[in-house]
């Protein structure tokens, strides 16, 4: 598979991944008008144009005419680490999507460099990485020199493993979340934390 067949086919599966969350269980939404989009394209001043986007979530309340929180989202599946660059190219082309009220969330199949990492952390771009369900083999006890004694959830340990070893592998889980500090091994918890926190 090359290497752009094998990028949309990584698209696809986050998509389908949460298209599910959101079909099956849409009270993890708190928005029964949530829309998923596929290579969503939104207006930039600054290119007078669009910027498209691997996925996006426009999440509404019931009833609700606009939008309250857009999920802007981009897809890597790299054999290798994830650089720092990825990351700040993905936010410069978020912050030309002016006055929406935007969360960022960055999905891999593989870990981050230290620095894209610290990046994505001060960033506030939650960061997600997915492994292969044939992977779920032991947990990595190390724990990482670069993440933060401040991440919440007695699970931290692993998620900041999962970030930035690059054959981790897990007995349990194959999702990872790391937003700033907090930790999560759940996609729906993810959600559910940022819908009661962003989309007031």
């Amino acid at each position: 598979m090359n290497t752009t067949a094998r990028g949309t086919a990584f698209e696809i599966r986050v998509f389908e991944l949460l298209k599910g969350i959101i079909d099956n269980d849409p009270t993890y939404f708190a928005f029964k008008a949530s829309e998923i989009f596929l290579k969503r394209g939104y207006y930039s001043s600054k290119r007078d144009g669009e910027i498209v986007f691997d996925i996006a979530i426009e999440c509404r309340r019931t009833d609700a005419v606009s939008t309250s929180l857009y999920v802007l989202i981009e897809c890597k599946d790299y054999s290798g680490k994830i650089p720092v660059n990825d990351l700040e190219e993905f936010a410069k082309k978020a912050e030309q999507v002016t006055g929406l009220n935007v969360k960022c969330m960055f999905f891999s199949t593989s870990s981050l460099e230290q620095g894209a990492l610290i990046f994505a952390m001060n960033s506030n771009i939650a960061v997600v990485r997915i492994l292969p369900d044939d992977s779920l083999q032991w947990f990595v006890e190390r724990t990482s020199p670069y993440l933060h004694a401040s991440v919440q959830t007695g699970e931290s340990s692993d998620v900041l493993n999962a970030m930035v070893t690059e054959n981790f592998v897990s007995t349990q889980k194959n999702t990872f979340v790391l937003n700033g500090s907090d930790a999560y091994t759940s996609l729906p918890d993810y959600f559910k934390w940022l819908l009661a926190h962003q989309a007031e």
